[in-house]
C-alpha cells in the first residue's frame, strides 16, 4: 500500500511540475509572440523603405575569374539577350522598357520577380536550343510556328503558359517526332 501511495504522490508532484512548466510556456510563448509580431512589423517597414522586392535568384551571386562576384541573374540576361538579337529584341519579347535588359546585364538593376521567371525560363529553353542549333535557328525556331505546339509560336507558348511544353516540344525535335 505505501508503494502505491508514493507512486500517486510522484505522479501527482510531476503533474504539478509539468503545469508549473506549462504556465511558464505559456506566458514566454505569449511574450515571444508579441516580440515576433514586433519584429515582423519592423521588417515589413524595413522592406516598404527598400523599395520593390528582388527574387531570390536576383539576389544570388557566383564568382567569375577574371570578372568578379556578379549576380546569377545577370549570367542568364546576357545570355538571353545575345540569343534573342539585343535588349530591344528581348525587351518586347519580355515586355519591359528598351533599356532594362541592358540594365540587368551591366547588374544596375534588378528585373522583377515575374521578369527574373521569364529570364530564367527562355535561359533555360535557349540552353536547351543550343543542344541542336545555332544562336540564328534557335532564334528562328522560338519564332516560327510549330506543329507540336498546334500551329502556335514556341515564344508565345513559353510566355504564356511557362517552358514544359517548349521543352516538350524540343525533346521532340530531338526524337525526331513530328505532330
Amino acid at each position: 500500500m505505501p508503494q502505491k501511495r508514493r507512486a500517486a504522490e510522484n505522479a501527482a508532484e510531476k503533474t504539478a511540475v509539468a503545469k508549473k512548466a506549462g504556465a511558464k510556456s505559456a506566458a514566454s510563448n505569449k511574450a515571444a509572440t508579441g516580440s515576433i509580431a514586433e519584429a515582423r512589423r519592423a521588417k515589413a517597414a524595413n522592406s516598404a523603405a527598400a523599395g520593390p522586392r528582388q527574387s531570390r535568384l536576383s539576389a544570388l551571386h557566383v564568382d567569375v575569374p577574371n570578372v568578379g562576384r556578379i549576380r546569377i541573374i545577370q549570367v542568364k540576361a546576357a545570355n538571353v539577350v545575345e540569343h534573342l538579337g539585343g535588349s530591344s529584341a528581348t525587351a518586347r519579347v519580355l515586355g519591359v522598357a528598351r533599356s532594362q535588359p541592358g540594365r540587368w546585364v551591366r547588374g544596375t538593376e534588378a528585373p522583377s520577380a515575374a521578369s527574373t521567371k521569364q529570364v530564367v525560363d527562355l535561359d533555360y529553353v535557349l540552353s536547351r536550343l543550343q543542344q541542336l542549333y545555332g544562336p540564328e535557328v534557335a532564334r528562328e525556331w522560338l519564332t516560327s510556328p510549330n506543329s507540336y505546339l498546334d500551329g502556335a509560336r514556341p515564344l508565345d507558348v513559353l510566355m504564356a503558359e511557362g517552358p514544359s511544353d517548349v521543352i516538350k516540344a524540343i525533346d521532340a525535335t530531338i526524337g525526331g517526332a513530328y505532330a
